[in-house]
Formats: C-alpha cells, structure tokens, sequence
C-alpha cells in the first residue's frame, strides 16, 4: 500500500513540473508574439497577431471554461489593447471579439476584416482601408475613423458614440441602427447608406454627403449643422418616418414607396424578395418615435 502512495506522489510531482514548464513555454510563445507586434516585417506582424487573437470567439462563447484549457483548445485569445499596428496588413483577419482598444491601426489594411462584437473603443483607423469589413455589434466610441475608407462595410448595431469620420468614405456601407451620437462627419461621404433606425443624435453633419442614402426611421432630430441642400436634389437620400432638426423642414415620409425596392437591390441576401423588403419598410414606417 505504501509502495503505490509512494508512486502516485511521484506521478503527481511530475504531472505538476510538466504543466508548470508547459505553461511557461506557452506564457514565452506569447511574449514572442507580443515582441513581433513592433517588427517592421508586415508578414511576421500579421502571423503574430492571428495567434495572440485566436479564438476569441469561442472563449466569450464559451466563458464558463477556464482560460488555461480555452486557450489551450481554441486559441491565445490575448488583449491588443494599445497595440502597435501602424500600416499593418491585416486583411481578411478574424478579429472578432478582440479586445483592440486604443490600438493604433494608422494607414492599415483591413479590407474584408471581421470585428463582429470587438472592441475598438478609442482606437486609431485614421487612413485605414477597412472596405467591406465587418463591423457588426462592434464598440468604436471615440475610436478615430478620420479618412478611412468603409466602403460597403457592415457596421449594423455599431456603438460609434464620438467617434470621428470626418472626411470618411463610407459609400454603400450598412449602418442601420448604429449609434452615431456626438459623432464628427465633416465631410463624410455616406452615400447610399443604409441609415435605418440609426440614430445621429448631436452629430455634426457639415457638408456630410447623403446622396442616395436610405433613411427609414433614423433619427436626425438633434443632429448640427445639417441643410437642406443635402436632403433635395437630384440625387437625395430616399426618407421615411425620419426626424429631421427644426430648420429643415421636409415631408417625413417622402420616398416610402421607394425604400423597399433599393434595400432589395442594395442587399438581396437580406432581402431575398422585394415581398420581405416591403414588409420591412412598413413595420419601420409605423414605427413611433
């Protein structure tokens, strides 16, 4: 009986050393990635960031399981709060769930990155080519957008509180029901957006383009410095059950008839039918503000 008391201990001494010793050669594999984040080798820069941010998905998924075994499963998952990627090239990249806050993403490529549900809360994009990323359930309050361009990009449910998009391309994009308040758009370039249910409460909207933009139930009441010659025109945002500030004085359910057909045809994978766009256009019509 002593003899496999004797032996047990042992196997338990050694099972110890070697989780220790695993999870300092897993603790110096991130240092080194960490490490690589300064290099001027775009190419190691982007390896090392998809292992730091491996798997975040699934660990905020799955958070009851305890972060040694998530890791160990699913990925590093670990925090680019503050990091440095300046002209990084990061295109097509999982990023979802990451935690970027800060970060400093100056002149990156992101085309067709996904940022579903990660935080950019304060993060540098100035300049920063984000086409067709995903930007869904995402936070970028006060996150600096300052000529990127987001084109066709999806930033639906996005929290973009006093972020700043001045002189930003966001031609095509899909913001429906973002949060847009206190928001800088000088300049911005939001044409044929999809603005339903977004809300621009206190954002400035100087010489912001709104050329084709679909505006059902959005919310421009509080919003400054916007005038008429950016909603008439030839080719003027298409609105219904908006709100507009005191001075500018339009017919709030002017271009209803119009709206299903353009979600139908801008976005047929969310509308497959003009049935379903029509549909969607009459609940958000009878909306009450």
């Amino acid at each position: 009986m002593e003899h496999i008391k004797t032996r047990t201990w042992q196997f338990v001494r050694v099972f110890i050393l070697l989780v220790l010793v695993e999870f300092m050669i897993h603790e110096i594999s991130v240092k080194r990635d960490y490490a690589l984040l300064k290099d001027e080798d775009t190419h190691a820069e982007a390896l090392a960031v998809k292992r730091l941010v491996k798997g975040c998905q699934k660990q905020k998924d799955l958070q009851w399981l305890p972060s040694y075994f998530a890791e160990r499963i699913f990925g590093k998952c670990r925090s680019l709060f503050g990091a440095p990627l300046e002209n990084a090239k990061l295109s097509n990249t999982d990023l979802r769930s990451t935690e970027l806050s800060s970060a400093n993403l100056k002149n990156a490529e992101l085309k067709n990155t996904d940022f579903r549900g990660a935080n950019l809360i304060r993060a540098n994009l100035t300049r920063t080519n984000l086409t067709r990323a995903n930007f869904k359930d995402s936070y970028l309050s006060e996150a600096n957008l300052t000529a990127a361009i987001l084109n066709d990009a999806n930033l639906s449910n996005a929290y973009l509180y006093g972020a700043k998009l001045s002189s930003t391309k966001l031609i095509g994009a899909d913001l429906s029901r973002a949060i847009l308040n206190s928001t800088s758009l000088y300049d911005a370039d939001l044409s044929r957006t999809n603005l339903t249910n977004a809300n621009f409460r206190g954002a400035i909207l100087s010489r912001t383009k709104l050329s084709n933009a679909i505006l059902l139930n959005s919310n421009f009441r509080e919003t400054k410095k916007l005038n008429y010659a950016q909603v008439l025109g030839k080719k003027y945002p298409l609105i219904c059950n908006s709100s507009f500030p005191q001075n500018i004085k339009i017919l709030q359910n002017r271009d209803c008839d119009d709206i299903a057909t353009a979600l139908h045809d801008r976005y047929p994978k969310l509308f497959s039918s003009l049935d379903e766009a029509e549909t969607y256009v009459k609940e958000n019509r009878n909306k009450k503000k």
